[in-house]
């Protein structure tokens, strides 16, 4: 008999506030919107901080730069 108790059903999980906040600020940048860092910190009620740490720490290997207006936007030919 299998020492597996039938009874113990988790929870299951619910989805990673990191992992979700950083798929979706790539998802917005391939599809070539250009949201700030404002933005992004507003729309997922985190710090900037947060958002910053995505962007330059998270999403580093991506060329992510800035625009005049501080818009966020993937680098072509780097």
């Amino acid at each position: 008999m299998s020492h597996y108790n039938k009874t113990h059903n988790p929870k299951p999980k619910s989805y990673d506030p990191v992992l979700f906040r950083i798929v979706d600020i790539m998802y917005k940048l391939v599809h070539e919107e250009r949201p700030t860092m404002e933005d992004l910190k507003i729309e997922y009620n985190v710090s900037m901080r947060t958002i910053q740490n995505d962007i330059y720490k998270r999403l580093s290997c991506f060329a992510i730069a800035k625009d005049t207006n501080k818009q966020l936007y993937i680098a072509q030919g780097v």
